[in-house]
């Protein structure tokens, strides 16, 4: 995984797990789908 999302994801994981299902984030994570885990990153930015 790129470092600059992983730490991202670290840092977000948290806000990632209570917005979206648990499984969810880790299948995009283990799948490195970057474009649906950014996708979740910016959903927070606008809350």
């Amino acid at each position: 995984m790129d470092p600059q999302l992983r730490k991202l994801v670290a840092e977000y994981c948290p806000l990632l797990e209570a917005l979206f299902y648990e499984d969810y984030i880790n299948e995009a994570i283990r799948n490195k789908d970057y474009e649906r885990i950014w996708m979740m990153l910016n959903e927070i930015m606008y809350f």
